[in-house]
C-alpha cells in the first residue's frame, strides 16, 4: 500500500492561508504581503522550479503570517531614505554605452550638467541586490531582490524609485529595463540609441533627441512628447498610446491593442499606426501625394484610402484598427 502523502500545497492555497495568519496588518499591508510572495512565487517557477518545490522553500504560510505580525508589532516600518541619503553609484569615466535593469523600480532619467561621468542615484534596502561594472567603454547596473521572505518589511515602503543622471554631451547607447513600475525620460538630447522597456506600468518619454528609440510596454500607457531622431518605435497594449511633437524621418511606428493611438504633429516618411477594437486619430506633416497609403478597419469608418499607391512615391502610411473609426490627417508643411 503507498505511503499517505500530504496534498501539495498550490499557489492559490499558499496565499490564502498567509492572508488569514495577516489579520493584524491593514488591508494595504496585506495586500503588499501577498503580492510580494506571488511575485517571488513566479520569480521561481521562472528560473526552472516548479510551483510545489518554490512553495516547500517557503516553509508554513503560517508560520511566515506569525512571523511578521509578531515582528511587524515591536518594529515600526522604516521610512523611505531621503534625497540626502541616497547611494551613488558612479562610473569613473566617460563611457559609451549605459545597461540598467531593476526589478520592480520606478526609474527616472535625466541629463545633469554638473556631472561628467554618468551616475546612479538609489538607497537599496535589505533585500536589495546591486552589481555595478565597468568595462569596454560600458556601464552595467543590475539591481534584482533577493528571494529572503524576512526582508517583508520592505514592501511597506511605498513605491520606490531609482534615478539615472547623464552627462549633457552622452551620445552613446542607452537600454533600461524594469518591471511593474513606470518609466520616466526627461530633456535627453544627444542619445544614439535608446531602448526602455517595462510592464504593467507607463513610459513617458518627454524632450527627447535619439536617433534610434524603443520604448515597450504592457497594460499602461505610453507617451511620447517632443521627441526627435532618426526611427521610433513604440509599442504597449490595453493601454493609451499617445505622441506630441515628434519627428523621426526613417520611421514612426506606433502600436497598441484594446486602446487608441492618439498622435498629434508627428512627421516622418514611413509611419504606420496600429490597435484592435478602440479608434486611431493623428494629424501627420506631409503631402498625401508623397504617400502610398493603407488603412483598414472593421465596424467603422475611416478618412483614408484602403489602399493608395502611385509610382514615384517615396513615403508610405499605415493606419490599421479594427471595431472603431480611423481619423487621420495629412497636413502639408
Amino acid at each position: 500500500m503507498p505511503l499517505w502523502r500530504e496534498p501539495t500545497m498550490t499557489k492559490e492555497t499558499f496565499l490564502k492561508e498567509l492572508a488569514l495568519g495577516l489579520t493584524n496588518l491593514s488591508q494595504e499591508e496585506r495586500r503588499r504581503v501577498l503580492e510580494y510572495y506571488g511575485e517571488l512565487i513566479c520569480d521561481g517557477i521562472e528560473n526552472g522550479k516548479s510551483e510545489e518545490s518554490v512553495i516547500q522553500d517557503f516553509g508554513s504560510p503560517k508560520e511566515i503570517a506569525a512571523s511578521i505580525c509578531a515582528e511587524y508589532g515591536r518594529t515600526a516600518p522604516r521610512k523611505p531614505a531621503s534625497s540626502d541619503g541616497q547611494h551613488i553609484y558612479a562610473s569613473k569615466e566617460p563611457v559609451g554605452a549605459i545597461i540598467l535593469t531593476a526589478q520592480n523600480l520606478r526609474i527616472e532619467v535625466r541629463e545633469n550638467a554638473q556631472i561628467e561621468t554618468v551616475q546612479v542615484l538609489f538607497s537599496p534596502l535589505g533585500n536589495d541586490h546591486v552589481a555595478v561594472t565597468e568595462e569596454n567603454s560600458t556601464f552595467s547596473f543590475c539591481h534584482t531582490i533577493t528571494m529572503q521572505p524576512f526582508f517583508w518589511r520592505d514592501l511597506f515602503h511605498g513605491a520606490r524609485s531609482l534615478i539615472l543622471e547623464v552627462p549633457v554631451n552622452f551620445s552613446g547607447s542607452l537600454s533600461i529595463q524594469t518591471c511593474n513600475a513606470k518609466i520616466t525620460v526627461d530633456s535627453l538630447h544627444s542619445i544614439g540609441t535608446g531602448s526602455f522597456i517595462t510592464s504593467n506600468a507607463c513610459i513617458f518619454i518627454t524632450s527627447t533627441v535619439c536617433r534610434t528609440l524603443q520604448a515597450r510596454t504592457s497594460n499602461s500607457r505610453l507617451l511620447l512628447l517632443n521627441c526627435s531622431g532618426e526611427s521610433c518605435t513604440a509599442k504597449t497594449s490595453n493601454g493609451r498610446l499617445q505622441a506630441e511633437d515628434c519627428r523621426f524621418p526613417t520611421r514612426l511606428s506606433l502600436h497598441t491593442s484594446n486602446s487608441p493611438v492618439r498622435a498629434e504633429q508627428l512627421s516622418s516618411n514611413n509611419v504606420e499606426l496600429k490597435t484592435c477594437n478602440a479608434p486611431i486619430h493623428a494629424t501627420l506633416h506631409g503631402d498625401p501625394r508623397d504617400y502610398t497609403i493603407h488603412s483598414h478597419t472593421s465596424n467603422g469608418r475611416s478618412s483614408l484610402p484602403a489602399d493608395w499607391s502611385f509610382p514615384g512615391q517615396a513615403c508610405s502610411l499605415s493606419a490599421v484598427t479594427s471595431n472603431a473609426s480611423i481619423d487621420v490627417k495629412l497636413v502639408p508643411e
